[in-house]
């Protein structure tokens, strides 16, 4: 092990380590080789790994298998450089053979107009084989069916190289690749900006065994060779074989579009790592593994690279104003990161459609901008879009407070009590339920100016006196700092992210009412505890008496008098009659019932914890194609949500082939609607089926187990009544209905359920809360008074 492991070396690479203490050989050996952090500049922990090792599997340490086996068989610790020989070019009048393996991947599930564009363009040049990471609407792959030889949608959560690597070896083949000249890897992270004409007559007029549009490297800056872009044969002289402590200093070919020759792509190392790609913990693993180490294996095993933008630009050029110069070199794509995240700090981006018009005068950029708008994260694109160059040449950033700064400014700015802030509910980027109850409250009200403080998710609501604004900006803090009143879906640390005081602000949490389980708990911060967290609340709304008690545990608070039982605000949404719901809620309950059409609507509502997927202690593929069946015979049409978080739409790739109508959370982040329009419900959560309950519905109520820890109140006990029919299976529901097909019937008689939900069975509840919170009443007596 002499001089393999260099701990003075290796600390100063891993910040971690010297900011923590931690002994820099403990932190290779237990975490430290799987991240790929190379022990000396003598090994290189990847190479060693893909070479010798299972570049799949990670329980063998490779400096460790060097140490007791590899040096005495020989191994190398770095990659030997290999002198290229014989690279291959393509005669004039020569027509190579391209295959293409397109990776998409779009969070809504579609196939959106720019990758048909794209693919489309590719078509004219190779045959085009398409994979999306993830779940596809029915219909979607049809948008290619005329530009592709395959195209499927497969989870995997590889990234780019997962659907490389699948559609390699097994969807396309290897041996249906050997007939082609040159391989093309392409991902959908660009948007086509003109054709690609230009790019591939002059790469093959080029002399080599693979080749990218741009080539990069993390340590080559601006201040690097005088700040001057570095010719790439200068690059690859001085570049290739160097020996680093970090993976992400070596240069290597940006992997959005490759292209390799029969040379290449028939080598056995080549498809070794190809086959070998597996899902990461997190994407930096990705590009260290296989974006990084292909090129590097590549470029010392001797195969010569080349790339059409032919210098070397300062890291990374794609996302710096440099990318107009190549724009105007040529360059075919625009990174949709460039324009979304702007991590370099770009000014006038927004301005980018002028600009690009300007280089390419037809590039058709308003289907590009519609994708942006659609999946872009809202509040970073309008950061990236605010940014501008001020009178005196110097960069208008308007960047949010630090931690430290934002309790003196909180302190010092102005704060008004018609100034009433609905931070966004974290895990769905809108308002919940019962915020939005609380909002439409007010929405109209001039007297009150409302700030909704978003994330990622774009909102567009609007009313007299409101304003939407980015949480994690400028123009958010200062919103915030002038807010009197926050209503809040979760505590308030986790709700607004930064310190302001709990003392001069008052937090209302609304989404604690009616509840029988324990949310599974988003972690405020590292230095804050969920005790400490609840602590600032100023009031915790429950829904009755009876319900209290169960409202403190879900918020965590210990004092009770800081709860006031004003009702529920969501279930107004719930329970109001459809004229007099938001004209939102209006048209999405009507477009569900419309979908349903005659027929009426079983609901199928997936615990929102997430701890049961299809075939894990849930439903299986075949007993969910049993209800659908069932359904079909009795005059019932399924519809389901996915369940939240579940990016590969597990419950999508089963049921909506069968014809259940998927209610996607993206256009139904709320389920009230969905409530309302259905006949029976059929979940796994327990606030679901009291919800469903409140509207007199038929409730199925699967696997509860009675000791689940998140129980705030026995369901059992709880959920008791003639309207809820519990069972510890789909099989055991199945069975019974095909038994007694009117087990379904509604029952005239009984009350909604076992618990006393609701103090006052109106729908004021959001009323109730906003006179209490305009008169300033927030000193009442304990809820047990």
């Amino acid at each position: 092990m002499s001089g393999l492991f260099q701990a003075r070396a290796y600390t100063k690479a891993n910040r971690e380590v010297a900011k923590q203490r931690l002994d820099a050989l403990e932190h290779f050996v237990d975490e430290g080789w799987r991240r790929l952090r190379n022990p000396s500049r003598e090994f290189d922990v990847w190479w060693y790994w893909t070479e010798y090792l299972d570049p799949a599997a990670d329980d063998v340490d490779p400096l460790l298998h060097y140490a007791l086996v590899g040096r005495r068989l020989g191994h190398e610790p770095l990659p030997p450089v290999e002198v290229a020989t014989n690279p291959v070019s393509f005669v004039p009048e020569q027509e190579p053979r391209r295959i293409c393996l397109f990776a998409g991947y779009d969070p809504h599930g579609v196939v959106d107009d720019y990758v048909v564009a794209y693919v489309t363009e590719l078509s004219r040049f190779a045959d085009v084989y398409y994979l999306a990471d993830g779940y596809l609407k029915p219909g979607e792959l049809d948008k290619l069916a005329h530009v592709t030889k395959g195209a499927w949608a497969k989870s995997h959560g590889a990234y780019d190289f997962g659907s490389y690597s699948m559609l390699a070896r097994d969807l396309v083949g290897w041996d249906v690749i050997d007939g082609y000249d040159e391989l093309v890897l392409v991902n959908d992270s660009g948007f086509l900006i003109r054709p690609l004409d230009g790019v591939f007559a002059e790469m093959d007029r080029r002399t080599c065994d693979w080749w990218g549009l741009q080539a990069t490297r993390h340590d080559f800056v601006r201040h690097s060779n005088g700040g001057e872009p570095l010719p790439l044969a200068d690059a690859k002289a001085t570049m290739i074989g160097e020996r680093t402590m970090d993976d992400m200093d070596h240069l290597h070919v940006s992997s959005y579009f490759l292209a390799f020759r029969a040379r290449v792509h028939r080598d056995r190392g080549f498809r070794r790592r190809l086959d070998a790609v597996t899902r990461q913990s997190d994407k930096h693993l990705v590009i260290y593994k296989y974006e990084i180490g292909l090129s590097r294996y590549l470029m010392c095993r001797g195969f010569e690279v080349d790339t059409f933008i032919p210098d070397l630009y300062p890291f990374h050029p794609l996302y710096t104003e440099q990318y107009f110069d190549l724009l105007a070199m040529g360059f075919p794509l625009l990174k949709r990161n460039f324009l979304s995240e702007n991590s370099r700090d770009v000014p006038d981006l927004a301005r980018w459609k002028d600009r690009i018009s300007a280089e390419v005068p037809d590039a058709h950029l308003e289907v590009l901008e519609r994708n942006l708008a659609r999946v872009s994260p809202d509040d970073r694109l309008r950061r990236s879009f605010s940014l501008t160059v001020g009178d005196s040449g110097e960069l208008v950033n308007h960047r949010p407070l630090s931690w430290w700064h934002v309790a003196e400014q909180d302190r010092l700015a102005p704060m008004y009590d018609h100034w009433w802030a609905f931070p966004v509910d974290v895990t769905t980027g809108h308002l919940s339920s019962d915020q939005r109850a609380v909002f439409e409250q007010v929405r109209h009200d001039p007297a009150v100016r409302k700030v909704i403080l978003s994330r990622e998710a774009r909102v567009d609501l609007d009313g007299e006196n409101v304003q939407v604004v980015p949480l994690r900006s400028a123009e958010g803090q200062d919103a915030a700092f002038r807010s009197r009143t926050f209503f809040l879906a979760q505590t308030p640390r986790v709700s607004v992210p930064f310190p302001i005081s709990p003392r001069r602000h008052r937090f209302v949490l609304v989404s604690a009412a009616a509840r029988l389980e324990q949310p599974a708990r988003v972690v405020a911060d590292k230095d804050t505890t969920t005790a400490e967290d609840a602590a600032r609340l100023t009031l915790v709304v429950a829904s009755s008496h009876h319900d209290a008690l169960a409202a403190a545990a879900f918020a965590g608070v210990v004092d009770q008098s800081r709860l006031v039982v004003s009702g529920a605000p969501r279930h107004d949404l719930l329970l109001r009659e459809l004229d007099d719901l938001p004209p939102d809620l209006r048209a999405e309950e009507t477009r569900v019932r419309d979908a349903a059409g005659a027929r009426r609507l079983m609901l199928f509502l997936p615990h929102a914890a997430g701890r049961r997927l299809v075939g894990d202690r849930g439903p299986s593929s075949e007993e969910l194609a049993r209800l659908v069946s069932w359904c079909e015979q009795h005059d019932y049409v399924l519809g389901y949500q996915d369940r939240p978080g579940d990016r590969h739409r597990r419950l999508s790739q089963v049921l909506e082939p069968l014809g259940a109508l998927a209610f996607d959370r993206h256009e139904h982040p709320l389920v009230e609607p969905l409530l309302r329009a259905a006949d029976v419900v059929v979940t796994d959560g327990a606030d679901a089926a009291l919800e469903a309950t409140l509207l007199r519905r038929r409730v199925v109520l699967l696997n509860l187990p009675a000791s689940r820890e998140s129980f705030l109140l026995p369901p059992a006990t709880a959920l008791a009544g003639p309207r809820t029919l519990m069972v510890d299976t789909l099989t055991a529901f199945l069975d019974s209905v095909d038994a007694d097909p009117g087990l379904l019937e509604t029952p005239d008689q009984g009350g909604r359920s076992g618990y006393d939900v609701e103090a006052f069975g109106d729908t004021d509840n959001a009323a109730r809360l906003v006179r209490l919170v305009r008169e300033g009443d927030v000193s009442l007596p304990p809820v047990s008074a």
